[in-house]
């Protein structure tokens, strides 16, 4: 933001509103603002507040006809009349902002009227539009150039306007919430009504129809006649009540389809989607037709690029065993999200060959599954949650991930019955491109010396998280010292190490002389957080190799005091971010004259403070470093630099 924003080689107003093509494009604002939201400030990770201070000093700049648009404005009563001079902030005025804006999304605590804030040249080039709780609905039709519209409370939309925001002629991609069924058919009907065509290609509906009446009381094509969405594509119809069947929704046109109605009659749901379709979601299948649905997709919409199912009983088992002819055909997902599903092992022996990203969520396997999937030669992305199983999988289970070359991150969370992925079932140097891993309450993969074999040993490894048991400890250190004794490896290169305290379950101490160890074989250590850590002792920060390179460190829930940790961290001089367990307040002053003395660097710190004060002054040498926080209710102090102070120049004048 702070590059984006600057006056150097900034667009001018002649060059942005040029009737030559290539001038206006080149010269056309490409910088969105993402706030956060109120309840967010307390996030150590929070930017919203350095934003909303660059704006204030650039506003008035050459460099704010970069902005193109503002995401979850946090707003409640808006008008022009307001004197807000940062635009940006609570209760702002959004004549404050370059009128040709072409992005603008309110956040959910925002009550707006949009015929008071919305100046007329925005009516003419707003693009993007997200609203909550607008007072007056009749103004959108006059956004004539939209083309997203996201809207979150439906129920405040009438029959009419519906019609019209249907009927905006720019108008491609609508999502939104809580509409009830009888606006949305007379909308509909309108428009049929009045021959109008509606543009859209993609709709989302979700949490809506709640006055639904039952499936027979209404023709096939009364929710999206075809006649009237003659160019829509992608269809997502979800969290309704389940009286409507799918194929009532479903048209042969179709690439994107999603719903939840359970489908009663779902024999004919692949036929009718067709050939076309790419994409396909559901949720809540009833097991008595989720086996019919699956069939049915598998055997006519061979061209899916991607499924996603939460609950459906065995949708993506039958639509993997029936595209697949059981293992003997690859099929050409590209990607799959089954949450809560029971996957056979005939499906999981499914050759997927373009896959990129795969995700399973607490999924109900078979110990006699062989393998997961096969061929994955695209794999990107891994995600295996919550895994119930009868018994121990076989050790071949992972031997598929050989193949998976342009594997990046994998994640493999609470699999008690899970095997080791080992540098023997998966060479770790055909991996080279897998840079992040997160492996937790798995005991049988992390006991396993071969499992962290494969992870020291892995080329491009930056980022893990895993637990530290005694037993995962014993195997990780001895690894190391295997891998290291070999010449595979001289240290460990990661850049970002979370680890998760196994002694919670165990009721096992802490591996501390283990833990030791393993940082004082860290080369490149940027990120060190410990989570749920109680007996972490303070001490351990002294065996970091390259003390210089660490920038965020973090404790929760550590039974070590605020004081004695800091004791310990004065040796990171680049520190930028320092996170304390809850324990006891603490004095602010002292505790942050200490931080800024040892880390000068530190930006954000948090810690339980014994003070309400929102601002403290401490003296560093000769200088006088300030830091504030946002509430006495939050925990989170931030240095101020001199952007904050030329903001507050700048308010005050």
């Amino acid at each position: 933001a702070m590059a984006m924003l600057c006056e150097v080689d900034a667009p001018s107003m002649e060059e942005q509103e040029s009737e030559d093509v290539a001038v206006a494009a080149a010269a056309d604002a490409d910088l969105v603002l993402d706030l956060c939201v109120e309840k967010d400030h307390d996030s150590e990770l929070c930017t919203c507040r350095s934003i909303k201070n660059l704006w204030t000093l650039r506003r008035g700049t050459a460099g704010a006809r970069r902005l193109r648009g503002v995401l979850r404005w946090q707003i409640e009563t808006c008008t022009k009349a307001s004197t807000s001079p940062s635009g940006l902030s609570h209760g702002s005025s959004p004549a404050q902002l370059p009128p040709r804006l072409r992005v603008l999304g309110f956040c959910e605590e925002s009550n707006v009227s949009l015929a008071e804030i919305v100046e007329p040249v925005t009516l003419r080039h707003l693009k993007h539009l997200e609203i909550h709780r607008v007072l007056d609905y009749s103004v959108l039709p006059q956004f004539v150039a939209l083309s997203t519209l996201r809207v979150h409370d439906g129920g405040g939309v009438d029959a009419a306007v519906l019609a019209d925001v249907l009927a905006i002629s720019s108008l491609r991609r609508l999502e939104i919430q809580g509409v009830r069924f009888d606006t949305w058919t007379t909308a509909v009907r309108r428009l049929a009504l009045a021959e109008r065509v509606s543009p859209l290609t993609l709709l989302w509906v979700w949490d809506a129809f709640g006055d639904e009446p039952s499936a027979d009381e209404f023709p096939r094509h009364t929710l999206l006649p075809p006649s009237t969405f003659v160019t829509l594509r992608h269809v997502a119809i979800l969290s309704t009540r389940d009286n409507v069947p799918s194929t009532r929704v479903a048209q042969p046109q179709l690439e994107g389809f999603g719903s939840d109605f359970g489908d009663s009659d779902c024999t004919a749901l692949g036929a009718t989607l067709g050939g076309s379709l790419q994409h396909f979601q559901c949720t809540h299948y009833r097991r008595s037709t989720a086996n019919v649905a699956g069939e049915s997709l598998g055997a006519y919409c061979n061209a899916l690029r991607s499924l996603g199912t939460i609950d459906c009983q065995g949708l993506a088992d039958a639509f993997l065993r029936r595209c697949s002819d059981d293992g003997a055909k690859p099929v050409g997902l590209r990607f799959l999200d089954a949450a809560f599903d029971r996957l056979s092992p005939d499906a999981l022996n499914t050759m997927l060959p373009e896959a990129r990203v795969i995700e399973l969520v607490a999924p109900t396997l078979s110990r006699t599954t062989p393998t997961l999937f096969r061929s994955l030669f695209s794999l990107r992305r891994l995600v295996i949650d919550d895994v119930t199983c009868a018994g121990a999988l076989p050790d071949s289970f992972w031997g598929s991930l050989a193949d998976a070359r342009p594997l990046e991150e994998l994640t493999v969370r609470s699999g008690p019955e899970l095997p080791p992925l080992t540098d023997v079932a998966v060479p770790p140097h055909a991996l080279k491109s897998l840079w992040r891993v997160t492996i937790t309450m798995c005991p049988r993969m992390l006991a396993d010396e071969g499992t962290w074999r494969f992870l020291w040993r892995l080329p491009a490894l930056r980022d893990v998280a895993t637990d530290f048991t005694p037993d995962a400890a014993d195997a990780a250190v001895a690894a190391l010292r295997a891998c290291v004794a070999a010449g595979h490896v001289s240290g460990i290169a990661v850049a970002s190490m979370t680890i998760n305290d196994g002694g919670h379950l165990t009721e096992n101490p802490f591996p501390s002389g283990q833990f030791n160890q393993l940082l004082a074989a860290t080369t490149s250590l940027r990120e060190l957080r410990l989570f749920r850590c109680l007996g972490v002792p303070a001490s351990c920060l002294d065996a970091i190799a390259g003390p210089e390179l660490l920038h965020t460190l973090q404790f929760d829930e550590s039974a070590a005091e605020t004081s004695t940790i800091t004791r310990h961290a004065t040796r990171f001089r680049s520190l930028r971010v320092i996170i304390f367990p809850g324990g006891p307040h603490v004095d602010a002053a002292e505790e942050l004259a200490s931080l800024s003395r040892a880390c000068p660097l530190l930006r954000t710190a948090r810690f339980a403070s014994a003070t309400s004060a929102l601002r403290v002054e401490v003296r560093v040498g000769t200088d006088r470093v300030s830091w504030t926080r946002a509430q006495s209710s939050t925990s989170v102090w931030n240095r101020e630099t001199a952007l904050c102070v030329r903001t507050a120049s700048l308010l005050t004048e």
